[in-house]
């Protein structure tokens, strides 16, 4: 049963996956006869004693229907038997395509099927062309080199071998366990680079002092130093440097991985302990009727708090700059939404509905907006209307506006308390989990790859552009979120390497579990359900996520855990 697998697009250890998978013809009439035997034994068919019923008659009265059992069972089959061979957990149904004809099958059977699945051992385990077995690592000498006959020709690179490549020599060597399964050395002005073969992505670049057809012994002490994380090291078995510019020179040389113990027991974390107490609803209660609050229109003048609903004409200089005029603008007074002007609200207070004025504001220098930091704006106010707020009652009408169908104060208070508690133990357990993380951190510090700083800095600066309003957005850029970044790789780093070491792992059960939960929070959950099937990205995240939590458990449950009383607003203020 020959199989190829073809990694359409991934994200983290959830992957897209084309598989294409042959059936032979022998297997499919083997399979096909073993059938038809077994109905000619159990079938009754008019004219024919039970059991002695002609195999010919019983092909040609139910042939066609065993050919498609027998070639849905085998696709089936096949399929599962694959993806347990490539250590595969299918996030949903495959999409399979039949190539030949399913009836009569002289040719056998070839399909594809492309399917969403967790890939718990990595991406370098999916990168075979053939179902042919792959020499396992623990086959190889931990120290394998061109002397030793270990080449490209005998070993899978699926199995996570690196590929060194220098002028053009190619030279595939084992890794042991490390922060990454492969790499690539590709030489460079300069130095070289050491390569992601997945992704492509730059890890490091090791300087080297000589040309990039030379090889010095302290090649391997020049990446630790830079790398300070040592993440492997290359060394020579001879003591003058290695010349690869004869293209017929078979150079020794070993390649092997820093294993470095990771420290994870008694790591110190503060837990918060809150609760939320009976004064806690009725606060949560009081801003619920300030969030609903009633508007009165007044006829007096405007204090702090009110609304006024205005017309606005702004001047510099004397002359009109873009976009000056506003209508129909609402404003509450205090509140400083109006370009972030403060002293601009402070002078309308005072005025009454139906009045005009001139109002001179002065634009602080490192004001957001460019066109108006450090210059005098005049405006002209005309105001519409005033209103006043008033709270609304807590009474059966109020319980009733906030889904409480009987207007019982009692149930509105008790749904008040359980969400309120939801989300205080969502807080708090993310907290705890930042301060296992931070702690496995510090505990182990290593050094984040600059290029995976860099790109996920970018990544950190489009999620806040898409989460902040326009008039904030000219401050942002992507050094803002360096620390942030660099955070990020660590852990992740971190996390994946501990899932490794400990076999934690995340099932496709789990997966979708938390994706049914996601989408309960709206209404049309079964699209959303399929949307995230439908997008490994997505998928990824969700298990990066889980395993993350996962793996947080698992050092808490060797943690010293220090408790500190706190409030329920204290740690939602957090």
């Amino acid at each position: 049963m020959p199989v190829s697998l073809e990694v359409i697009q991934a994200a983290g250890n959830v992957v897209e996956c084309r598989m294409m998978v042959e059936i032979s013809k022998e297997q499919i009439a083997t399979e096909v006869e073993d059938k038809l035997k077994e109905l000619a034994r159990t079938s009754k068919i008019k004219g024919f004693r039970q059991g002695k019923v002609p195999l010919r008659i019983i092909d040609q009265k139910f042939g066609q229907w065993v050919r498609q059992e027998v070639v849905g069972r085998l696709i089936e089959q096949s399929f599962q038997d694959s993806l347990q061979q490539k250590n595969l957990q299918p996030l949903g149904p495959p999409a399979i395509q039949i190539e030949g004809d399913a009836i009569h099958l002289e040719q056998g059977i070839f399909y594809t099927a492309i399917f969403t699945a967790i890939a718990p051992d990595g991406l370098q385990t999916l990168n075979s062309s053939t179902s042919e077995p792959a020499l396992e690592i623990n086959d190889i000498p931990l120290f394998a080199s061109s002397s030793d006959n270990v080449t490209s020709q005998d070993i899978d690179i699926s199995t996570g071998m690196p590929i060194i490549e220098i002028d053009g020599l190619r030279l595939d060597q084992p890794l042991t366990d490390g922060f990454i399964s492969s790499a690539t050395i590709r030489p460079q002005q300069g130095g070289f680079n050491v390569e992601d073969p997945l992704s492509n992505i730059p890890f490091f670049t090791a300087p080297v002092q000589t040309s990039a057809s030379e090889l010095p012994v302290q090649f391997g002490e020049l990446i630790l130093e830079n790398a300070k994380e040592p993440i492997f090291t290359l060394s020579s078995n001879e003591q003058s440097p290695i010349r690869f510019t004869d293209p017929t020179l078979e150079p020794t040389f070993t390649l092997f991985s820093e294993k470095k113990t990771l420290l994870v027991d008694k790591l110190t974390v503060e837990k918060w302990a809150a609760e939320v107490t009976e004064n806690d609803v009725e606060t949560m209660l009081n801003r619920l009727r300030q969030q609903r609050q009633i508007w009165d229109t007044i006829d007096t003048t405007a204090q702090t708090g009110d609304r006024m609903v205005v017309d606005l004409v702004g001047t510099i200089n004397g002359e009109p700059f873009k976009n000056n005029e506003i209508r129909q603008l609402s404003l509450v007074l205090g509140d400083d939404q109006f370009l972030r002007l403060p002293t601009f609200e402070a002078s309308l207070i005072g005025m009454r509905a139906g009045e005009q004025k001139m109002v001179d504001v002065s634009v602080p220098h490192d004001h957001y907006n460019l066109e108006f930091a450090g210059k005098d704006i005049q405006f002209s106010v005309q105001v519409y209307s005033i209103a006043r707020p008033r709270l609304p009652e807590l009474n059966a009408e109020f319980a009733k506006m906030l889904g409480v169908e009987d207007g019982r104060l009692e149930a509105l208070r008790q749904g008040t308390w359980e969400t309120m508690n939801a989300q205080l133990q969502e807080v708090m357990g993310y907290r705890l989990r930042q301060q296992v993380l931070s702690a496995l951190l510090k505990a182990n510090p290593l050094e984040a790859p600059s290029s995976l700083v860099e790109q996920e800095s970018e990544y950190l600066l489009q999620q806040a552009l898409r989460e902040t309003p326009t008039h904030r957005q000219m401050k942002l850029t992507a050094e803002m979120f360096i620390k942030e970044a660099e955070k990020r790789i660590q852990l992740g780093l971190l996390v994946v390497r501990l899932a490794k070491d400990y076999n934690i792992q995340i099932g496709a059960e789990e997966m979708r579990q938390r994706v049914e939960k996601i989408a309960l929070a709206y209404e049309n959950s079964d699209d959303i359900i399929n949307q995230y099937y439908a997008d490994p990205k997505r998928l990824g995240e969700i298990y990066s996520l889980l395993l993350e939590e996962q793996v947080t458990s698992w050092l808490l449950d060797r943690a010293r855990v220090i408790e500190k009383k706190t409030d329920f607003y204290t740690v939602m203020n957090s």
